[in-house]
């Protein structure tokens, strides 16, 4: 081996050495980050801090997730993807009006009214509370 190549050699060496530590202190940063976000979580839910809690988690672990997309039901483009919406809750959703009101009016009459002819259930009011207790209590 000539000296051209023993310093091929050791600038090789060199090189994986260098770029294994930058690896490790990517790795050992990133570790890092994760405790102190880890930490700071916690210290936000023993504190009952509620709030600062709920915008660090959705910050890290929501946030990054949330990207639009460009294709719904196999049609493309944010145009389209809004009419596929539009359709969907076009199809699923019906606005009250008179009729569907007066529908629904009688269709919940009508279950309470068999609910409270067939129902096994007693009443209990505040009176019935009362004086179950004051019985106990004697």
């Amino acid at each position: 081996m000539g000296i051209l190549a023993v310093q091929n050699a050791n600038v090789n060496a060199n090189r994986v050495r260098t770029k294994c530590r930058y690896k490790n202190a990517i790795k050992e940063a990133a570790r890092d980050t994760d405790k102190a976000l880890s930490d700071a979580l916690c210290d936000r839910l023993c504190k009952k801090d509620t709030v600062r809690f709920w915008k660090s988690w959705h910050k890290h672990f929501c946030m990054k997730n949330l990207q639009p997309t460009g294709v719904l039901n196999g049609k493309y483009g944010d145009n389209a993807v809004r009419q596929e919406f539009t359709n969907h809750f076009k199809r699923i959703f019906t606005p009250n009006n008179s009729l569907t009101e007066n529908c629904m009016k009688e269709e919940v009459d009508k279950m309470l009214k068999l609910s409270c002819e067939e129902s096994a259930m007693p009443f209990i009011d505040i009176e019935c509370v009362e004086m179950c207790s004051s019985v106990e209590e004697e």
